[in-house]
């Protein structure tokens, strides 16, 4: 699940919000609910406006956009893991977490056909954003990422502090510490 190289996005735009929310470096560091392999992975990648655009349309007025997705460093134990895997997924950018669930029920199409799986995506701070996804794959996943790598503590204080999480069992997949250890080869 971890493994990519590449990924394309479909991005709508909701009021308030824009790419520039989503352009950026990021670290995944929790996901909820818990993943059953109960594996830390640092996976480190970017997010950016593909140039092409090839557009969409969603039934709650958005256009969808190309958003691609490169990793730049993946650890899952003690070594780098590169392998790509590739696919794509529709994201819209919403306004507040309540916008969250709510932009999974939107239908988006393009090329006429109906893209499936959903996603959303909320700026939380400067630093935190919560990706949430439905796939047929992997069910409903949600993803806390970061643009900063806290510490455990930070994580732990910063989390407790974002209404959307709270009740939600999830883990950490990523921090400072977890990341020190993947690079020492501990």
């Amino acid at each position: 699940m971890w493994k990519f190289i590449v990924l394309s996005v479909f991005l709508g735009i909701a009021q308030g919000a824009s790419i520039n929310d989503v352009n950026g470096n990021y670290t995944a560091l929790m996901v909820f609910p818990t993943l059953n392999n109960g594996t830390n992975a640092c996976v480190r990648f970017s997010l950016s406006e593909n140039q092409s655009n090839k557009q969409g349309s969603c039934t709650d007025g958005k256009t969808v956009y190309s958003v691609n997705f490169q990793t730049f460093e993946r650890y899952n134990g003690i070594k780098p893991q590169d392998q790509p895997v590739f696919f794509s997924l529709p994201l819209s950018v919403v306004d507040s977490s309540n916008d969250l669930e709510e932009n999974l029920k939107a239908t988006c199409t393009r090329d006429g056909e109906e893209i499936k799986d959903r996603a959303a995506f909320w700026a939380v701070n400067d630093n935190y954003k919560i990706a949430e996804a439905e796939t047929s794959q992997y069910g409903r996943i949600m993803y806390l990422i970061g643009r900063q790598l806290p510490t455990a503590a930070q994580l732990e204080q910063d989390v407790a502090k974002i209404d959307v999480l709270k009740g939600k069992v999830g883990a950490v997949i990523c921090n400072q510490e977890i990341y020190q250890e993947f690079l020492s080869g501990n």
